[in-house]
């Protein structure tokens, strides 16, 4: 989720590569043994059930269980996973094979800290439902007040949502489908962000809006560019240049003790300001492995209008490709400028 620090759109870079993991509310529910949840996201419901511990072999391990809702949340809740892994659901699945027993498993793999010092116990789950199978990383804090799914591996995907939709769902299951990542306001390779500004997408990249924001990836998912737009208000005298909104934006980061110095400089009307920083970063796909070095940047861009905000982030391994990318989407930004009539399209500045 983005945030607002003044006059800036800040989305978060939180890991590199940001996989984000999918955040649950959490209620906890009386048990009579393990563990019992009410998992809530984005108006869905689902219930999961940590049972007791059966044996320890190398980690400690047990059954689980996922329920649905009496109400229609479940569906819900498999439509917002469905949207975090990059998939849709519609119409009927032509192969129903049946409500067969959900099996669930977890293994407790332990108990550390992100980068953000936020302490987290993972688990591993496992689900097996007729042919089908997926795993997944779950985290929940000591305090279970909050919670998230984490993805285990790409070719997950696709079970994983069909699994959930026959437990969670009492309709018939719909079809799960690729969503569309090239977005109609899209012309060729061209974006244009929130009505506000224009950018090239590099080839090779994959186009995807989450939540207020656009985001390009490479195919294998090792590096990003997020962008974000917005409409200014009337600024009155003394408001923040766009270096001073930057500078605003790295003091509210946990990365402002690496921050580059700033670097501004302006094109066709706009003001530009931009900073890179570096940290070492556990990736969450493979949260067995030790952190390794990463990058990522800030930038800024602002006309009378509109702001624009880029943000990037990759493996250090991958800076050549990744910069050559970010210079190819900075390269091509431009900021449109005032709605002369309500009738009228905007134009560049």
């Amino acid at each position: 989720m983005s945030r607002d620090v003044g006059l800036v759109r800040v989305i978060p870079a939180v890991v590199a590569p940001q996989r984000e993991g999918f955040e649950l509310e959490l209620a906890r529910l009386p048990a009579k043994s393990g563990e019992r949840f009410l998992l809530r996201a984005r108006g869905g419901e689902a219930f999961l059930d940590l049972k007791a511990q059966q044996g320890e072999f190398l980690f400690s391990y047990g059954d689980a269980a996922i329920r649905r809702p009496r109400s229609r949340r479940g569906a819900l809740f498999v439509d917002a996973l469905a949207e975090w892994l990059g998939l849709g659901l519609s119409g009927t699945s032509a192969k129903e094979d049946g409500r067969r027993r959900l099996k669930c498993s977890w293994v407790r793999l332990g108990r550390g800290a992100d980068h953000m010092g936020v302490e987290w116990e993972t688990f591993k789950m496992f689900f097996r439902l007729g042919d089908r199978s997926a795993e997944l990383f779950l985290r929940l804090t000591p305090s279970r007040s909050r919670g998230q799914f984490l993805e285990k591996w790409s070719q997950y995907r696709r079970p994983l949502v069909e699994i959930f939709e026959r437990v969670l769902s009492a309709d018939p299951p719909r079809r799960v489908r690729k969503r569309r990542l090239e977005p109609p306001a899209a012309t060729g390779r061209v974006l244009s962000v929130d009505g506000g500004m224009e950018v090239s997408i590099p080839a090779g990249l994959r186009l995807e809006e989450v939540e207020r924001h656009w985001r390009m990836t490479d195919a294998e998912n090792e590096f990003l560019i997020e962008l974000s737009c917005l409409a200014l208000p009337e600024l009155k005298a003394g408001a923040p240049s766009v270096p001073e909104r930057l500078s605003l934006l790295i003091s509210s980061s946990e990365h402002a003790a690496s921050a580059s110095p700033v670097v501004t400089f302006e094109r066709e009307g706009a003001q530009f300001a931009w900073s890179e920083y570096a940290w070492s970063s556990k990736d969450t796909e493979r949260p067995e492995a030790a952190p390794r070095p990463a990058r990522g940047r800030w930038l800024i861009c602002a006309n009378e209008w509109f702001q624009g905000l880029v943000t990037g982030c990759w493996w250090e391994s991958d800076v050549q490709r990744a910069t050559a990318a970010w210079d190819e989407v900075v390269d091509s930004i431009r900021l449109y400028g005032r709605i002369r009539n309500p009738e009228e399209p905007m134009v560049r500045g």
